[in-house]
C-alpha cells in the first residue's frame, strides 16, 4: 500500500535476535616492518626501533656548513633513489614518529619528491603556475627557506591535500639530509658507511 512495514513486520536473521553488522577490524600496521620486503612465503624484515642518537640526528636541523658538505654518490639525480630508500625505512609519522611510512605515504612523498628534483616544479588542481619550476631540488639546499617560500605560494590554510602538497615532503627531505649527513647511524639503509 505505498507504507514503509512496521518493525515487527521485518523479518531478523535467525528467527529471533536482532543482528548488528560492524565491518571487520583492520589489523594494526606494524610501524617496522619493511612492506617492500614481504613476500607470498616470507614475512618481511623488521626494521630496528630508533635509538635516542639517531633521533636526534634526524631532529636537529643541519648548519649551512653542513648541508653543504653533503656527498652525493652517483649522478645528479641519484641522490633521489638514495632518498627513497631512506624514506620508506624512516618516512614515517605514524604510529610513530620516524617509523616506516604506509605504502600510500611513502607514494604522496615520491610525486612530490620527483617533480622538485627533475626541476618540473609543483602544480596543484586548486592554484595556478608551477611552484619553484626550473630549480633543481638537491640535499644540499636550504630547504627550511625552501618550504618557507613554499607556503607562501600555496598557504597551509588553502592546501586541500592535507599538508601533502609541501608540508609532508619537505620533512620527508629535511629528514633525508639530516641523515645523510649522520649516514653512518644509520645501517640499515647505509651498512657500508663507516664514521
Amino acid at each position: 500500500d505505498g507504507v514503509p512495514a512496521e518493525e515487527e513486520d521485518l523479518p531478523l536473521g535467525d528467527g529471533g535476535a536482532e543482528e548488528h553488522w560492524s565491518p571487520p577490524t583492520r589489523a594494526e600496521r606494524d610501524p617496522y616492518l619493511c612492506w617492500w620486503t614481504v613476500e607470498k612465503d616470507k614475512p618481511g624484515v623488521q626494521r630496528p626501533p630508533l635509538t635516542a642518537t639517531q633521533r636526534r640526528a634526524l631532529e636537529t636541523p643541519l648548519t649551512q656548513q653542513e648541508r653543504e658538505s653533503l656527498t652525493l654518490a652517483g649522478g645528479e639525480d641519484d641522490w633521489v633513489t638514495d632518498l627513497l630508500q631512506f624514506a620508506r625505512a624512516y618516512g614515517g609519522k605514524h604510529p610513530d614518529a620516524f617509523c616506516v611510512p604506509s605504502r600510500e605515504n611513502f607514494r604522496k612523498v615520491l610525486d612530490t619528491v620527483s617533480v622538485l628534483a627533475s626541476g618540473d616544479g609543483v602544480t596543484c588542481s586548486y592554484r595556478g603556475g608551477t611552484f619553484d619550476a626550473g630549480v633543481q631540488y638537491t640535499p644540499r639546499q636550504d630547504l627550511d627557506e625552501a618550504l618557507s617560500r613554499a607556503l607562501k605560494w600555496l598557504p597551509k590554510k588553502k592546501d586541500k591535500s592535507n599538508g601533502w602538497t609541501f608540508t609532508h615532503p619537505f620533512e620527508k627531505l629535511k629528514q633525508y639530509q639530516r641523515a645523510l649527513f649522520w649516514r653512518h647511524l644509520f645501517p640499515f639503509v647505509w651498512p657500508a658507511v663507516q664514521p
